[in-house]
C-alpha cells in the first residue's frame, strides 16, 4: 500500500458510475476525517480504478489518500468496478440501466482485446472469443463470443445481471444513449426517468420521420405500426414483472430488506405507478377527443340535432 502525491489518470472503468455531489460528498468526507480512509483508492495499469468519491473526500478534508493495487487476478476491470460499487450507492432503476447501457461497448471492446492478444500470442480463438492455450480475463458471465450481433447481445445480458437490471432497460437505455447523449446523461444522474426519457427520444424520431416524409401515407402507417408494437413489447414486460412483483414472498422481504431498502423500493413503486397513471390518463384524453371529433363530424348527430323544418325545436322526450 502505498501513498502517491502525483495526479494518477481515470481509468475508464472508474467513470461508469456518477460521482458524489453536495451533501453525499460532505458526509463522506467528514467521516474520513472522523475515522480515517477506511478503503485505500485503488489502481490498475498506472490509473486509478475505484475511488474518485474518496479521493474528492480526501481532497476536501485535507487526508493524504492511500492507494493499493487492485486485485483482479485476470478478471474484467469493469466488471470489478462494477462489483466495488453497486451496492455503496442508492442507485434508481434508471440509473443502473444507463450505467449498463455504458458498460456494454466497454465489455465488447474488452472482448476484442482478448480476442486480439490471443492471436498475437499464436493461438487460435475459440468461438467464445477466448485464445486456446492462453490465460485470459473473465465475466461474470463467461467469454463474450466472436461475432460482432452475437457480441453485442451477449455483452447486454452481461452488463444486465452485473447492474441487477432487466435486459429490455439495458437496451431502452442504450437507445436514449444513442439518440440523445445529454438526455442520456440526466438518466445517469437520475434526474430523469428512463421511460420519461425514451418516450421523448420515439416522440421526437417519429414526428422527424412524418416531417420527412408527411405525404407519404404508406411509410406513415408503418411508422405507426412500430411505434404500436414497441407499446406492445413495452406493456408485455411491465405486465410480466408486475406478475412477478405480486408473487414476492412479502414475509421473506421484511426479514431481508433494511429501512433505507423498503425506502428506495416504496419510493420506486411509487415512481412506476406514476407513470402508468400518466400514460393511461392520456390514452383516455385521446379516446374522448377522438370520440368527440368522431361526433361532430356525424351527419347523422348533427341532423338530429338540428332545429326543426317548421321553426319548432326536436322534441327528445318522446310523444306526449
Amino acid at each position: 500500500m502505498t501513498e502517491k502525491n502525483e495526479e494518477l489518470p481515470v481509468h475508464p472503468a472508474a467513470e461508469l458510475f456518477p460521482m458524489m455531489t453536495g451533501k453525499e460528498l460532505k458526509e463522506l468526507a467528514d467521516d474520513i476525517k472522523a475515522n480515517g480512509l477506511v478503503d485505500p483508492l485503488l489502481t490498475h495499469e498506472g490509473k486509478l480504478l475505484d475511488g474518485r468519491n474518496r479521493l474528492a473526500a480526501c481532497r476536501l478534508v485535507g487526508v493524504e489518500p492511500r492507494y493499493s493495487e487492485a486485485p483482479l487476478n485476470g478478471h474484467s476491470a469493469l466488471l470489478f468496478v462494477v462489483s466495488k460499487n453497486l451496492h455503496r450507492r442508492m442507485l434508481t432503476q434508471a440509473q443502473r440501466a444507463a450505467i449498463a447501457a455504458e458498460l456494454m461497448p466497454q465489455l465488447q471492446a474488452e472482448a476484442k482485446e482478448r480476442i486480439k492478444e490471443g492471436a498475437s500470442a499464436g493461438g487460435h480463438t475459440a468461438g467464445s472469443g477466448r485464445p486456446k492455450n492462453s490465460p485470459t480475463p473473465k465475466t461474470a458471465g463467461g467469454y463474450l463470443p466472436n461475432k460482432k450481433s452475437a457480441m453485442q447481445g451477449e455483452a447486454r445480458n452481461i452488463a444486465a445481471t452485473a447492474m441487477q437490471v432487466g435486459k429490455t432497460s439495458v437496451s431502452t437505455a442504450a437507445a436514449v444513449r444513442k439518440a440523445d447523449p445529454q438526455l442520456f446523461e440526466q438518466v445517469k444522474a437520475g434526474t430523469v426517468g428512463l421511460h420519461k426519457a425514451h418516450r421523448e427520444v420515439v416522440e421526437k424520431q417519429t414526428a422527424a420521420q412524418h416531417r420527412a416524409a408527411p405525404s407519404d401515407g404508406t411509410r406513415r402507417q408503418q411508422m405507426d405500426q412500430a411505434v404500436k408494437r414497441r407499446m406492445v413489447e413495452v406493456l408485455s414486460n411491465i405486465r410480466g414483472q408486475c406478475r412477478v412483483v405480486a408473487e414476492l414472498d412479502m414475509a421473506v422481504l421484511s426479514r431481508a430488506l433494511t429501512d433505507a431498502d423498503r425506502k428506495t423500493w416504496i419510493s420506486t413503486a411509487n415512481e412506476l405507478a406514476g407513470h402508468l397513471r400518466d400514460f393511461s390518463r392520456r390514452l383516455k384524453e385521446q379516446t374522448n377527443g377522438s370520440n368527440r371529433h368522431e361526433n361532430e363530424n356525424d351527419p347523422g348527430t348533427r341532423e338530429h340535432a338540428a332545429p326543426a323544418s317548421d321553426g319548432t325545436a326536436n322534441d327528445f322526450t318522446g310523444p306526449h
